[in-house]
C-alpha cells in the first residue's frame, strides 16, 4: 500500500516536468498486460540490436532513467564503450547494487550508479544539460 502511495507522488510529481522543448508523461500500468512479459523478455534478449538500431553507439553518453537492474545499462556500456559513459538512475538502492555488481563481473567501469529520492528526481532534470544525451 505504502509503495502505491509513493508511486502515485512521483507520478505526480514527474508529469509534465519539461526537459528541453519536451514534456514528461508518466503513468502506471497496476496489471500485466496480455503479452507485455514475452515482450519485456524479448526487449532483454535483443537489447543490443534495438540500442543500436536506434542510434546508440561509441562514446556517445547515456542516461538510463529508472534503470532497474540495468539490462540496457549494461548494453549501452557496451556499445558506448571506455570513452563512453552511461548514467544509470534509479530510486531503489538494491536496483543500483545488482547494477554495479553485474558491471564489475562483465569488466565494465564507464557506468555511474544514481541513487535518487523521488523527490529529487525533478531537481535533478533541472540541474543538468541533457542536448548530448541518449535517453533510453
Amino acid at each position: 500500500m505504502q509503495n502505491d502511495i509513493e508511486a502515485a507522488d512521483a507520478i505526480k510529481s514527474l508529469n509534465g516536468f519539461k526537459i528541453g522543448d519536451g514534456q514528461i508523461k508518466v503513468s502506471r500500468m497496476h496489471e500485466t498486460l496480455p503479452g507485455e512479459m514475452e515482450f519485456r523478455e524479448w526487449l532483454r534478449d535483443n537489447a543490443f540490436e534495438v540500442l543500436t538500431n536506434i542510434g546508440l553507439k561509441s562514446n556517445q553518453e547515456v542516461l538510463d532513467f529508472g534503470c532497474g537492474p540495468g539490462i540496457f545499462s549494461i548494453v549501452s556500456a557496451c556499445i558506448v564503450g571506455n570513452q563512453g559513459k552511461v548514467y544509470a538512475l534509479d530510486i531503489r538502492s538494491i536496483a543500483l547494487e545488482h547494477l554495479k555488481e553485474e558491471a564489475e563481473r562483465k569488466g565494465l567501469n564507464n557506468i555511474e550508479t544514481i541513487l535518487l529520492s523521488r523527490s529529487e528526481v525533478p531537481d535533478f532534470y533541472k540541474k543538468r544539460k541533457y542536448r548530448h544525451y541518449s535517453f533510453i
